[in-house]
C-alpha cells in the first residue's frame, strides 16, 4: 500500500504486528472488505506469507496455485472471526491457519483423497505402514522411461481407458472422484498372487487404505478385480470395452458397493460360492 493511501486511512504502514493488524482490522470494519483496507490487507497476507509457506510446502505449478488459493480463503475466514481479535498472537493463528491448508493441499495432491484421509495415509507412511505413491514426474526427472514406451500404443490406451472407464462407473455409483480414482489404483497396483483359499484377495488392505468399510472393500474386489472364475469389470472394459457397463448385472455390482441392502448380484454369487469368507460380503 503507498504512503499515500496510508495518510488517508491514517493507518499505520503493514507489518507482522499485532497492533497493526487490529488497527487495520478496525478500518475494515468501518469500510468493509470491499474497501482500500481489506483489499490491502488481503494482497500483503497473500504476497508476504501465503505465497512464501506454499512454496516451502514443496508445491509448484498448478498445484502451487490451488494452495495459494485455498490457504489465503482460510485466512479470510480467520480474519472474519471476532475470537482474533483476542488472541495473544493474532498473525502466529493466521500463520498457522495457512500453513495447514497449504500442508493439506500438499497431501491432498499425493494421495489424490479428502484432507482428513490424505493425513490418514501420510501417518501409515510415516509409520512404515503403506508405502508413498510414486510420482511420475519424479521418476521421469531420475532418468527413468517405460519400457517398450512406442511398442504397443493400443494397448496402453486400452488399458488407461478401462481404468477411466471403471473410475467414472464407480462415480456413477455415488462414489466421490477422488476416492474412486484412489480405489482403482489400488486395486490395479495390488499384483498379489491369488489365494485359492479365498476369492477377494487385498480387501483388507483396501478398506484400511481408503478408510472404507469392509463390506464395501470385498464388494468392490470382486467386482474391479474379479476372482479366479470370472474377470474383474476392469478386465471387462479393456477387452469388450464400456458396453459391459449397461449389462443389469454390472449395474446391480456397482450400486452395491455403496449399498449394503442392496444384493452384488453375480458377484456376491460367485464370492458366496467359491470363498470360504463369503461371511464378510
Amino acid at each position: 500500500m503507498d504512503e499515500q493511501k496510508v495518510e488517508a486511512l491514517d493507518l499505520p504502514p503493514l507489518t507482522r504486528k499485532s497492533e497493526v493488524l487490529l488497527a487495520w482490522l478496525a478500518a475494515i470494519d468501518a469500510q468493509g472488505w470491499d474497501g482500500p483496507a481489506g483489499r490491502d490487507l488481503l494482497e500483503f497476507i497473500r504476497i508476504d506469507m501465503v505465497r512464501p509457506l506454499v512454496i516451502h510446502a514443496g508445491l509448484r505449478g498448478l498445484a502451487a496455485g490451488q494452495a495459494e488459493s485455498t490457504a489465503w480463503q482460510e485466512v479470510w475466514f480467520a480474519l472474519r472471526r471476532p475470537a482474533l481479535r483476542t488472541a495473544a498472537e493474532p498473525w502466529g493463528v493466521l500463520w498457522g491457519t495457512a500453513r495447514r491448508a497449504a500442508l493439506g493441499e500438499r497431501v491432498t495432491a499425493k494421495f489424490l483423497s479428502s484432507v482428513r484421509s490424505s493425513w490418514r495415509y501420510e501417518q501409515a507412511v510415516r509409520e512404515g505402514d503403506l508405502e508413498s505413491p510414486l510420482s511420475l514426474d519424479e521418476l521421469l526427472d531420475r532418468g527413468w522411461a517405460p519400457p517398450d514406451q512406442q511398442a504397443q500404443p493400443d494397448e496402453v490406451a486400452s488399458v488407461a481407458g478401462a481404468v477411466d472407464d471403471a473410475a467414472g462407473a464407480l462415480r456413477s455409483a455415488g462414489w466421490p472422484a477422488a476416492q474412486a480414482r484412489l480405489i482403482v489404483a489400488l486395486i490395479v497396483l495390488d499384483v498379489r498372487e491369488d489365494d485359492p483359499r479365498c476369492t477377494a484377495v487385498g480387501w483388507r488392505d483396501l478398506a484400511s487404505q481408503v478408510g472404507i468399510a469392509p463390506w464395501q472393500a470385498r464388494r468392490l474386489m470382486v467386482l474391479l478385480r474379479g476372482t479366479p472364475s470370472a474377470p474383474g469389470l476392469i478386465r471387462r472394459l479393456r477387452d469388450e470395452g464400456r458396453p459391459v457397463l449397461r449389462e443389469p448385472s454390472v449395474r446391480q455390482a456397482l450400486q452395491s458397493s455403496r449399498r449394503r441392502r442392496v444384493s452384488p448380484g453375480a458377484a456376491a454369487a460367485i464370492a458366496v460360492e467359491d470363498c470360504p469368507q463369503r461371511l464378510a460380503s
